[in-house]
């Protein structure tokens, strides 16, 4: 398991760099949440944090590749987080792994749609979607009143509208299944 954890993280950031997209320790985190949700388990554990979705295992998982030289990670020149790019060894864990064939296309659909977002709204997103989940297992019906509001609770920089608006307008690959 601790392998494919390592070539996933691994992957997506080769992936990103490929495209140019900005990555970093926010989007990383976001977009490991999202594979484990929509394409493999991983076993990491999530909880809400200041950010959304969080996992302690994969941000100790991220230090060890920077430890490695498989990533590159430096701080934003302005002051505003982190750039993750591939690292000197980031070869060390190929592309031809079984995990990575087996659902090479969540990984594209998951950089490819969190890629062009920002950190903010990344973690709005996660933060919706890790709401719904947990509201999902112990509600019926229609919960998406409950799912504003509980978001609007959670992190109080978004109000009601945009939380709503990004509710709406979630890209179907990303609702709770």
């Amino acid at each position: 398991m601790e392998d494919e954890r390592l070539t996933v993280i691994t992957e997506i950031v080769r992936r990103c760099a490929e495209r140019q997209y900005n990555l970093g320790k926010i989007q990383l985190q976001k977009m490991v949440y999202f594979f484990q949700e929509k394409g493999k388990d991983l076993g990491y554990t999530y909880v809400i944090f200041h950010y959304g979705p969080f996992s302690f295992e994969l941000a100790e998982d991220i230090e060890r590749l920077k430890t490695l030289r498989v990533l590159n990670i430096e701080p934003d020149d302005a002051g505003y987080g982190y750039h993750i790019t591939p690292g000197v060894h980031s070869n060390v864990f190929t592309t031809n792994d079984s995990v990575i064939n087996a659902n090479t296309h969540a990984l594209d659909t998951i950089i490819d749609t969190l890629g062009m977002m920002t950190a903010s709204e990344i973690e709005l997103v996660a933060t919706i979607h890790y709401v719904f989940s947990v509201l999902r297992e112990t509600n019926q019906g229609d919960i998406r009143e409950d799912v504003i509001r509980s978001v609007a609770e959670l992190k109080p920089q978004f109000n009601s509208e945009q939380i709503a608006h990004a509710l709406a307008n979630m890209p179907a690959a990303f609702m709770p299944s």
